[in-house]
């Protein structure tokens, strides 16, 4: 566990030192209990690890979040949504194949698929019946945010 908790923190550091703060990204960092803490990674944003399995997230010098680095699933930078993240389980993941195109990878023949729009109208309901990739024609939606869920897997889109 050590071994794995050393191996993501200098990952992490890798990432952070990777993201230039003229990009103006936000970091966010993925907890394993379901919460998300996101900040502007815009040079006054720090992550360090300390003693004690300790975690800090500060920003313009202040304290903003601390909590025990093995209760971190993961950390991402760019959009707060995570909309350019790859999102996968044991069942299948979701790839952007293309700007217009999400593709949900390995998930099982028979496994249903939803598209809801923010304001809760379901636009696609399908089930997957190959074990090729389901292709979602993004093109075919308005600008705005989605819900697209397949199997155990719920993933929030942006169409710009």
């Amino acid at each position: 566990m050590r071994f794995i908790t050393g191996l993501l923190c200098v990952l992490a550091l890798a990432c952070a030192g990777a993201v230039s703060a003229a990009e103006s990204q936000n970091i966010c960092l993925h907890l394993k209990t379901g919460e998300k803490v996101v900040m502007k990674f815009d040079g006054k944003t720090s992550l360090s690890f300390g003693d004690n399995n300790a975690m800090t997230l500060r920003s313009a010098g202040k304290v903003v979040k601390v909590c025990e680095f093995d209760q971190l699933q993961k950390v991402s930078f760019g959009d707060a949504a995570g909309i350019n993240d790859v999102v996968s389980d044991a069942d299948g993941k979701f790839v952007y194949s293309t700007p217009d195109d999400l593709s949900l990878i390995s998930f099982k023949p028979g496994t249903q698929v939803n598209v809801v729009s923010a304001s809760g109208v379901t636009l696609l309901t399908a089930t997957i019946e190959t074990s090729e990739p389901y292709i979602i024609r993004l093109d075919n939606y308005a600008k705005g945010v989605y819900i697209v869920s397949a199997g155990k897997l719920t993933y929030k889109i942006a169409i710009k």
